[in-house]
């Protein structure tokens, strides 16, 4: 239902999300970017691929992104579903 892919690159650290996009996939997300901030001094996720964003899956990431906030410039959200992660 939900996947991340995830490949180093030179620029970061790219992770490539797949599916719906609920709360189980929010909290591995956010386990997915804790682990990537140590390993690339930048992040990009990529939300082209979402089927789907549901309301919980939102607010279960809104809630728990804490130290990672949104505003961290090395975090970036790109593709069409940017949106939902951007405040």
């Amino acid at each position: 239902n939900f996947q991340i892919v995830a490949s180093l690159e030179n620029d970061g650290l790219h992770l490539q999300m797949l599916g719906e996009f609920d709360g189980s996939a929010a909290c591995d997300l956010i386990k997915r970017l804790e682990e990537g901030r140590s390993k690339a001094p930048r992040v990009f996720v990529d939300t082209s691929n979402l089927r789907s964003v549901h309301p919980f899956g939102k607010s279960v990431f809104d809630n728990r992104i804490g130290r990672l906030s949104k505003t961290t410039p090395g975090l970036s959200f790109i593709g069409k579903n940017k949106h939902y992660f951007q405040s």
